[in-house]
């Protein structure tokens, strides 16, 4: 079987993952992935919903991943707590994920009936 060398494989370039972590963060969440996903970029968000009114923060911060999914390619944002490496949020992207970048800081998608913002 050979492999092919893909940019997002696990630990090919671990300059993906925010640069505000420290080394013991980055592998505490690198371990925390199942080995079918890789890492294609990362940031210290905040999650806010809106129904198409004012965005709510809900309670959630921490390190935001989007992972692919090995094999069928599926994406997911998912969000890693800093105190238990565990992940708090996680959301498969749809097919046509509508995804915003608002600003340069602010990013968001839709969901099912609402929009969810980093």
């Amino acid at each position: 079987t050979s492999r092919l060398p893909l940019p997002w494989a696990r630990g090919s370039n671990p300059n993906h993952m925010a640069k505000t972590l420290t080394a013991e963060e980055r592998s505490k969440i690198t371990n925390a992935l199942p080995r079918s996903m890789g890492e294609l970029s990362s940031a210290v968000v905040r999650v806010y919903t809106s129904t198409g009114g004012p965005w709510e923060y809900k309670g959630i911060w921490g390190v935001l991943l989007l992972l692919v999914e090995r094999g069928p390619q599926n994406f997911f944002f998912r969000v890693f707590d800093l105190k238990n490496f565990t992940a708090t949020y996680d959301q498969q992207l749809g097919e046509h994920g509508n995804y915003t970048a608002e600003t340069d800081y602010f990013h968001r998608f839709e969901c099912d009936d609402h929009f969810v913002g980093f």
